[in-house]
């Protein structure tokens, strides 16, 4: 349980987790390469701080560190206990690239071009319910559609509708150096990611603040049902006590600080910090 002081709770699923990230069997080999690679560990993003494993060095090596649903068609809900409140229920999460028909047969979801990441040509796929089951038996439900509320890891990046990349905006000096072949994207003043990277060449994590409509009540736990159309992966999940929306960041405002009697005179010596976001 978080205190009031405290805005984020990160939920420990080590109990929850189904494979290592290193394991290809749930995904396609664009999909198994980008879910290896992405960061584990302590991270903060777009804000909100995460508690995800470091993938394993090598495949086979270390402990589960994802929740998988829906592979090979599967149907079967996965339970996830919380115990707890919260205004919002932020996840890290993808899915698969390959999505199934209603036969259960694998088809491509997204058109593959040669070296570069896929595009989506069904947004609004759905791949799964996320139902919080509060401590009175009640439920809330929710969709996670394809490019909606989550999206593969490798996007190039196309922006999903409610949910967002991990990576966050970087200023960029148009007037360069410029990395080779990159002087036009230099141009836009801004990137996801660092600019060598390319955004969408590596993968990244889905984070999308689920709305929970009883803030009040207590959650006992989360139940994802797959629809089997394609596999999901949940790293990490993260609970946001505030009022405003965790990923809706505002426009830029001044701040005007008072410090307490007896506060040294020259500010650099207060030990504060002000995170000003992306400027």
């Amino acid at each position: 349980m978080a205190t009031p002081a405290t805005k984020f709770t990160p939920i420990d699923l080590s109990g929850a987790y189904t494979h290592r990230r290193t394991d290809t069997s749930p995904w396609d080999a664009v999909t198994a390469a980008a879910v290896a690679g992405l960061p584990g560990g302590s991270q903060t993003f777009w804000g909100v701080p995460f508690e995800a494993p470091e993938a394993p060095a090598a495949p086979g090596a270390g402990e589960a560190s994802i929740l998988v649903a829906g592979a090979d068609g599967s149907t079967d809900a996965a339970e996830v206990a919380i115990s707890g409140s919260a205004a919002y229920i932020v996840f890290l999460h993808v899915c698969d690239t390959r999505a199934r028909d209603g036969e259960g047969n694998v088809r491509e979801a997204h058109a593959l071009q040669a070296g570069r990441p896929p595009v989506a040509l069904n947004p609004g796929e759905l791949l799964a319910e996320y139902t919080l089951v509060y401590a009175d038996g009640t439920e809330a439900c929710v969709p996670v559609r394809r490019q909606f509320e989550i999206n593969q890891p490798r996007n190039r990046p196309q922006s999903s509708y409610v949910a967002r990349d991990h990576l966050e905006p970087v200023a960029l000096d148009f007037h360069g150096p410029s990395p080779r072949d990159l002087w036009g994207r230099m141009q836009l003043n801004v990137n996801l990611g660092p600019v060598e990277g390319r955004a969408g060449d590596a993968g990244v994590w889905l984070l999308y603040a689920m709305p929970n409509p009883h803030p009040e009540r207590e959650i006992a736990s989360l139940r994802i049902a797959p629809t089997g159309a394609a596999s999901i992966g949940i790293g990490a999940i993260t609970l946001f006590h505030g009022t405003n929306h965790p990923l809706r960041h505002r426009r830029l405002e001044s701040v005007l600080v008072e410090l307490p009697g007896g506060t040294p005179e020259d500010a650099r010596a207060v030990d504060a910090r002000l995170d000003l976001g992306t400027v």
